[in-house]
């Protein structure tokens, strides 16, 4: 088998017994320094995730459903293979009635597959042998990336494009719910044609100083606040038209500092649909400190994600639950 070229989120992250093995940990401590991985308990996590988000591989299958009218996707890479495994069966064992679409980085192996395949039954998951697939990961890895004008999340953008159903939610792989998510799912089983789109609100602004033009540039008068493009409830209704005009701000606004990856192109495809937030309490980004008592969906951005241990003590917690449930 093919050695899996590692993801979106950091390069090749060399693992504890790499490190020995290829002699480098020792050759740095000779210097005295110690590599970044190994400086605090937080990071040797980071760097060694699928290791202790192994428990994950021992909770039964969920099922999702093939043909329901709602579709979650997420762009997963092989280091982050446990977290959305994670992720997905947190949703699906208070809902299973949504369609699972799992979009390879370009990094999941075969064995990868296989393992989502298994632990979620009638999962669909597009990666390289689709071929529109591989050509949307070409063009923003070649027009994009390369030029410096975004990032591989630019990547997110597609999705709508690979769905069948009328709707879709947009799930990043650092989510997970610990409590049933009742605003989502009405939203789910709502017949309504013309559904106002949900998300996910952030502390911070990410448009920064670039607001005002793109405000006037697309003709909008208000953007929706502090908006976070990790977990999204929508139409399926974006055109190619829209698309195309969208994917020009990461290279129109390249002097910004604006988010030059999918977030800021979000507030625009969003702010025309009058998209509103989701309850911080409720859907809570971890800001590193502390979780409400009331949350129900919890979001781990990486800057803080393993800080004080209390997304591998709630990973941990919801897989005994998944084995007795």
């Amino acid at each position: 088998m093919t050695k899996p070229q590692y993801g979106f989120r950091e390069g090749d992250p060399l693992s504890l017994w790499q490190a020995i093995k290829s002699g480098k940990a020792f050759k740095m401590l000779l210097k005295g320094e110690i590599p970044e991985r190994f400086r605090s308990w937080e990071e040797i996590v980071k760097y060694n995730r699928k290791f202790f988000f192994r428990c994950i591989h021992k909770t039964p299958p969920i099922a999702c459903e093939k043909s329901a009218k709602v579709s979650i996707h997420s762009l997963v890479c092989h280091m982050d293979l446990e977290m959305y495994l994670l992720a997905v069966k947190s949703f699906l064992r208070f809902y299973p009635k949504v369609q699972i679409i799992a979009h390879s980085d370009s990094s999941l192996s075969a064995d990868d597959i296989t393992k989502l395949r298994k632990h979620i039954p009638n999962i669909d998951v597009i990666d390289e042998t689709n071929k529109l697939w591989q050509h949307s990961l070409n063009r923003v890895k070649n027009d994009f990336v390369a030029k410096g004008h975004s990032n591989l999340l630019l990547i997110k953008l597609f999705l709508p494009f690979f769905c069948k159903s009328e709707r879709l939610i947009i799930l990043d792989t650092d989510i997970i719910f610990i409590n049933r998510p009742d605003e989502v799912i009405s939203w789910i089983e709502n017949n309504s044609q013309h559904l106002t789109p949900l998300y996910n609100k952030d502390k911070y602004d990410t448009l920064r100083d670039a607001k005002t033009s793109l405000m006037k540039e697309f003709n909008i008068s208000e953007l929706p606040p502090n908006l976070n493009s990790g977990f999204i409830c929508m139409q399926n209704d974006v055109t190619k038209m829209e698309f195309e005009r969208l994917l020009k701000i990461s290279i129109n606004y390249t002097d910004s500092n604006i988010d030059k990856g999918d977030q800021t192109i979000f507030h625009i495809l969003l702010a025309k649909r009058n998209a509103q937030p989701l309850s911080k309490d409720h859907y809570n980004i971890f800001d590193g400190y502390k979780i409400p008592k009331q949350a129900k969906m919890i979001h781990f951005p990486t800057h803080v994600r393993f800080k004080k241990g209390y997304y591998l003590k709630l990973a941990r917690k919801l897989c005994h639950q998944f084995k007795i449930e």
